[in-house]
């Protein structure tokens, strides 16, 4: 018996991977990289500053910041209830508009020989075919419907 040799994986070789997907996802890679250090850059300054690098106290602007944070939640608070009351109003208008009203009706049933002009099959085949549980139906290229085959269920036994 000969053995045949195992390629290796892609992953294990990326010299395999073309040179431009290799260059793309490197730069997706770096740019992410990037972002995911600039969000803990305030830790980061933080740490720093805690552990005595007064240089990063430059940094913050305490009066500054609480003024520009009072202003943006009052700015954020507007908007907030700007938009869950245009959301509540187009609610209430909804339902006044629509309630009590019954303006959905359920389909009529097609008969079987309906089904069967459309497929050009027996009205019979197509009543027997409606009575059962299960049933694989089998489609042309253009997905007419060519016919079925009933399928036996088996009951599931109680152990």
């Amino acid at each position: 018996m000969s053995e045949k040799k195992k390629k290796p994986l892609i992953i294990d070789q990326p010299s395999l991977v073309p040179m431009s997907s290799r260059i793309g996802w490197s730069v997706i890679t770096t740019a992410f990289w990037a972002i995911w250090l600039y969000l803990w850059l305030p830790l980061i300054t933080l740490a720093a500053w805690g552990l005595g690098f007064y240089q990063a106290h430059t940094y913050f602007q305490w009066e500054y910041q609480v003024t520009e944070l009072k202003r943006l939640m009052g700015l954020y608070s507007i908007v907030v209830v700007a938009l869950g009351s245009i959301l509540l109003l187009w609610a209430v208008s909804e339902y006044l508009r629509f309630h009590n009203k019954h303006r959905r009706s359920s389909a009529e049933p097609v008969s079987p020989k309906e089904l069967s002009l459309k497929c050009g099959l027996s009205p019979l085949d197509i009543a027997a075919w409606q009575k059962l549980r299960c049933l694989i139906a089998y489609h042309d290229e253009n997905g007419g419907f060519i016919g079925a085959d009933p399928v036996e269920v088996r009951q599931a036994v109680p152990a």
